[in-house]
């Protein structure tokens, strides 16, 4: 999906998708990851053109140590919101997201008292 500031990504699984930008220009982004089994995920940008955009990625609130890497630099990527680098990204841009696949213990909600 895209916003006003460029293209969002909620999904972390193989494949690609093409979203158009506000001012028309076309980009492709390719996922390739094994995740959940795996925490990495590795993308490719591929715009129509050299364009200046944000590129929102959801950051799980699970996930507290993330790191996020475009083109070889770091990137801040706060848990329970979206990283968002930008930059004048090229053809073949790429980047890599490392989430936090630790295990968590969640506490049960409480039960209901007058329940039947």
């Amino acid at each position: 999906m895209t916003d006003h500031e460029g293209p969002v990504v909620n999904l972390y699984a193989p494949g690609s998708a093409t979203v158009k930008l506000e001012d028309g220009a076309e980009v492709t982004i390719l996922q390739e990851t094994d995740y959940p089994v795996n925490d990495q995920v590795r993308f490719t940008v591929q715009p129509s053109q050299e364009n200046r955009f944000a590129l929102k990625l959801r950051i799980p609130a699970w996930s507290r140590i993330t790191s996020l890497s475009v083109n070889s630099q770091e990137v801040p990527c706060p848990a329970g919101a979206y990283a968002r680098p930008e930059h004048d990204w090229r053809r073949d841009d790429s980047g890599a997201l490392k989430l936090d696949l630790r295990g968590r213990a969640v506490p049960a909600p409480v039960a209901r008292r007058n329940w039947p």
